[in-house]
């Protein structure tokens, strides 16, 4: 069995046609399809001999895209530090925070490579669907040694795994492990393996920009001044002085990658932190002068924003393509690039007069109390410019009337300005602060009239303070209260005008008797 895996694996080597581009784990991949399950276990350790020895193809173990090998099985949400009722979102945004704490690049003490390990596996677990339903039900016992038992596993696809430079990190639904490293390294988006399929996106770019209450009302267009990362005209973003090119790194001697060996004789790779995972770099003096060597630069730029009617305070705007460009010096040759976006946050300064509750608007309308008990109308300054409202009588403090369609447009979800919400106008009775003598005579009156016993009076005696008699009440009754009002108001003010009017009435009645008499 093993001579013939030995010819298989013979035959293989002869036919790539760079054979110093191959790792056992990919022969093993091929050679190991024509062996029996069963003596799979016999045969690989004797042709990984054979291969180092014969080949001198080394032997790299690998981590294994199986479950994880927790012994003794450790509880994954503690791991990550998040409970069981946490999204899968969560979850990882737990793990990128603890892989980028414990990664072997950003952390060599050996305790913080088991930690990662832990990570990773406890990740492994979560993330699968199947293996998170399986612990939540049965916990570590769904696991033997650490191995899930929810389905049988190919072997092929264990060597698929294996010939993966980071085996069981190979990618988690379509995740590629080396992007997680992007954030601090700034070199695993630019991965060889990746940059076909990879857009580099800039970062966003946050301001703000103030305006006026009816400038929010109606919409308005205001320019920001911003300093953003643009794409340098002298090297086109390349990062090279004209007539360079780059040279193969020397770090990782083109791969763009390198090995970290961890306790008990696993290997791990990652992205190089020299050439950003690319294999090739800037030399020192081929930098572009005008960037140096970063393909980008900061120019000052004016954007115009278009603020829609309605727009609240403290609301964000995106304007799209106007963040950083994305710095592609360190990609891989002809990788996509986008800019990132612009966020303003639009801040309303307070009306003097105006008060906002969502698109309602609300106004303090101040009216005398003669008109609030008398009624009449009054100027209101509304979004549109003043209008004429009526105030009927009797109004009370807090009493408002609505006008609909009045007040402020309401975004949608699009965006776009919907229908318009109210405008109230809330009434404030002014009371006066002083009375003149006359003033005060005519209130007493008012409160006489109305049977308002809690007044207070300025007890004046005379004919002023007398109360009203049988004749008064009978002259209120047939010329109506209002009328008997004003007219016994008329008599205390002026009573000289009173006396007048008798005297004139009795020198009538003297002629008419006189009349009489000679008649």
């Amino acid at each position: 069995m093993l001579r013939n895996s030995l010819k298989q694996t013979f035959h293989i080597l002869k036919s790539c046609t760079k054979t110093r581009l191959c790792t056992q784990n990919s022969v093993l991949r091929r050679s190991f399809a024509s062996i029996p399950s069963q003596t799979r276990s016999k045969v690989s350790n004797r042709l990984h001999k054979k291969l180092a020895n014969t080949w001198g193809i080394p032997y790299v173990r690998s981590f294994r895209s199986s479950a994880p090998r927790l012994d003794p099985m450790k509880d994954p949400y503690a791991t990550l530090g998040v409970d069981k009722n946490a999204s899968n979102s969560d979850i990882k945004k737990a793990y990128y925070k603890l892989a980028k704490q414990y990664h072997p690049d950003a952390n060599p003490d050996k305790k913080a490579q088991e930690k990662f390990v832990e990570i990773k596996q406890a990740y492994e677990i979560l993330s699968d669907p199947q293996k998170k339903q399986a612990f939540d039900s049965y916990g570590p016992s769904s696991f033997s040694n650490g191995e899930f038992n929810g389905s049988a596993r190919d072997y092929e696809q264990e060597f698929r795994a294996a010939s993966n430079g980071f085996g069981g990190f190979g990618g988690f639904g379509g995740f590629n492990f080396e992007d997680l490293f992007s954030g601090f390294t700034g070199s695993a988006r630019q991965s060889r393996r990746s940059s076909a399929f990879e857009v580099f996106v800039g970062e966003d770019i946050d301001t703000s920009v103030t305006i006026d209450f009816l400038e929010a009302a109606k919409g308005t267009r205001k320019n920001v001044t911003i300093r953003p990362l643009t794409t340098c005209s002298t090297c086109h973003g390349t990062g090279l002085k004209t007539g360079t090119s780059r040279q193969t790194c020397s770090t990782c001697n083109g791969t763009g990658h390198r090995v970290h060996v961890m306790q008990g004789g696993f290997q791990m790779a990652t992205a190089c932190q020299a050439c950003g995972g690319v294999g090739t770099v800037i030399p020192p003096s081929g930098s572009c002068r005008t960037c140096g060597g970063e393909g980008v630069i900061r120019e000052r730029k004016v954007v115009a924003v278009d603020i829609p009617a309605g727009i609240q305070d403290g609301m964000h705007l995106r304007i799209q393509g106007q963040g950083d460009a994305a710095s592609t010096a360190n990609a891989a040759p002809n990788a996509r690039s986008r800019p990132g976006d612009l966020f303003v946050t639009v801040r309303i300064r307070k009306h003097e007069l105006f008060r906002r509750d969502g698109a309602n608007v609300y106004y303090q309308a101040k009216i005398p109390m003669t008109t609030a008990i008398l009624g009449g109308t009054i100027t209101v300054p509304t979004l549109d410019g003043e209008v004429e409202l009526r105030v009927p009588p009797s109004t009370n403090t807090g009493e408002h009337i609505t006008m609909s369609g009045k007040g402020m447009p309401k975004l949608t979800a699009t965006g776009r300005s919907g229908y318009k919400g109210d405008f109230l106008v809330e009434f404030q009775v002014s009371m006066p602060k002083s009375l003149t003598p006359e003033q005060r005579h005519l209130m007493e009156m008012l409160a006489d009239s109305l049977h308002d016993t809690t007044a207070r009076r300025t007890g004046i005696t005379g004919n002023d303070s007398k109360p009203s008699t049988s004749t008064d009440t009978n002259e209120n009754n047939q010329n109506g209260s209002v009328g008997g009002f004003f007219k016994r108001a008329f008599r205390r003010l002026h009573p000289e005008e009173d006396t007048k009017n008798k005297t004139d009435k009795t020198d009538k009645t003297d002629k008419a008797d006189k009349t009489d008499e000679k008649k």
